[in-house]
């Protein structure tokens, strides 16, 4: 995988996370505190199941995208396009919760952490499939009202 599609799902993340954080709401957002359903250019297949990254390479990132809902939230945004998806959440959970509810979440979708980040109580985990497929971030951050968590899963394939 080239390592430039990689670094657009963190970019992408870093100003969702901000947006998120700010209590702000994309314009564009689709779905924004909505149910979680799939927006209409994510979901180019629902045959993909659970787990798909496992079979290394799913094109079904919304599915994706709802396995990695963390506990506990409310949508917030959900931004997509063909081949990119950033959803953001906020839960009450607290950031070391949200570190072992995703070191599960992460395996059991298929995906492997390529590293972690721990900067100014923020944890990221990038990630990528098995086939170099697809790759992104997730990242949780402390509410900016001082309770819960803030989170933002971006994911983006080839």
């Amino acid at each position: 995988m080239r390592p430039n599609r990689l670094l657009a799902p963190l970019i992408v993340t870093v100003v969702a996370v901000a947006l998120a954080a700010c209590g702000g709401n994309s314009p564009s957002a689709s779905n924004a505190g909505g149910d979680n359903g799939p927006s209409s250019a994510a979901n180019p297949s629902s045959a993909a199941a659970s787990n798909a990254g496992n079979q290394g390479g799913t094109t079904d990132l919304q599915s994706l995208a709802n396995d990695l809902k963390p506990p506990n939230a409310s949508q917030t945004a959900n931004l997509s396009t063909a081949t990119t998806i950033v959803v953001t959440y906020t839960t009450s959970d607290s950031i070391a919760s949200l570190k072992s509810f995703y070191d599960k979440a992460l395996a059991d979708a298929g995906l492997t952490v390529m590293g972690t980040t721990d900067a100014g109580g923020a944890f990221t985990w990038i990630v990528t499939n098995g086939a170099n497929t697809l790759g992104g971030t997730v990242t949780a951050a402390p509410d900016t009202s001082g309770s819960g968590s803030s989170v933002s899963v971006a994911i983006g394939s080839e």
